[in-house]
C-alpha cells in the first residue's frame, strides 16, 4: 500500500513540474514576441573629393604642425573616417581636420576646408574663383571661396567704393553679384549690375536714363546709355 502511494506521489510531482515549465516557457515567447525588433544598421561610408589644384598634404595628425605622410591630388576621392570638434582658419576658409583614408590605405588628416561632397561643386569653385577686371581697370570683382558653400563676392568701383556680399555656390550663377540703382533724381536713373551671363562670363552691365527739365519741368533732351562689358580674370 505504501509503496502504491509513493508511486502515485512521484507520478505527480513530476506532472506538476511538467506543467510549470510549461507555463514558464509560454511565458518566455510571450515576453519575447511582445518586444521590438531591434535591426543592426551598418554605417554607410563617407566619401568626398579634394578641391585644390596644388593638391593637399596628409598629415599623422590634425594641424598645421602634423608630420606630412602623403599629399593628395586635386579631385581625388578619399573616404571620411572621423572629424575634430574645433574649427581652424586657413587661407581664409573656416573648417575642422578631418580624418580620411585614401584608395591606398594611407590613414591621415587633412584640412576640411579642401574637401566636398561632390565634383559638380569644385569645377563651379575651381571655374568661378579669382580675381576679375574691366579693360580700363577701374572695376575689380574678387570672387573667393570660403569653405562653407558660399564665395565671398568683393566688388570694387571708384564710384561706389567696395561692396561685399555671401552668394551661395549653388546661386552664383544666377544672383546678381552686384546691383546698385540711382535713385533718379536730377535726371538721372537707371541701375548697375555685375553677374554671369547665360554663357557663364561675368559682366558688368549699365544700363542708365539721363535727361534734362524745361521751365515747367517736363523732361527734354532724353538720352539711354545701355553698357554691357566682359570682365577679364587674372591667370
Amino acid at each position: 500500500m505504501r509503496k502504491s502511494i509513493s508511486i502515485i506521489l512521484f507520478i505527480l510531482l513530476i506532472c506538476g513540474c511538467s506543467k510549470k515549465n510549461t507555463e514558464q516557457i509560454q511565458e518566455k515567447e510571450s515576453y519575447q514576441e511582445n518586444q521590438p525588433v531591434v535591426e543592426e544598421k551598418t554605417k554607410e561610408k563617407e566619401f568626398r573629393y579634394v578641391n585644390s589644384l596644388e593638391g593637399l598634404r596628409i598629415r599623422n595628425k590634425p594641424g598645421t604642425d602634423g608630420e606630412k605622410i602623403g599629399s593628395l591630388n586635386n579631385k581625388e576621392k578619399v573616404e571620411i573616417l572621423s572629424e575634430t570638434t574645433t574649427i581652424e582658419t586657413i587661407d581664409q576658409i573656416k573648417a575642422k581636420w578631418i580624418e580620411i583614408k585614401t584608395e591606398n590605405d594611407i590613414t591621415g588628416y587633412v584640412f576640411g576646408g579642401f574637401l566636398e561632397k561632390d565634383l559638380e561643386t569644385i569645377d563651379i569653385i575651381q571655374t568661378v574663383e579669382g580675381e576679375y577686371k574691366n579693360k580700363e581697370e577701374w572695376l575689380k570683382v574678387i570672387i573667393k571661396y570660403n569653405g562653407m558653400q558660399e564665395f565671398i563676392v568683393s566688388v570694387t568701383t571708384p564710384f561706389l567704393g567696395t561692396s561685399n556680399q555671401n552668394i551661395k555656390v549653388r546661386d552664383i550663377y544666377r544672383e546678381n553679384l552686384f546691383y546698385s540703382s540711382i535713385d533718379g533724381r536730377g535726371g538721372l536713373d537707371g541701375s548697375r549690375i555685375v553677374k554671369f551671363d547665360k554663357d557663364k562670363n561675368l559682366i558688368w552691365k549699365e544700363d542708365i536714363y539721363e535727361c534734362e527739365f524745361d521751365d515747367d519741368y517736363n523732361p527734354i533732351n532724353e538720352r539711354e546709355t545701355h553698357n554691357i562689358e566682359i570682365l577679364e580674370k587674372n591667370t
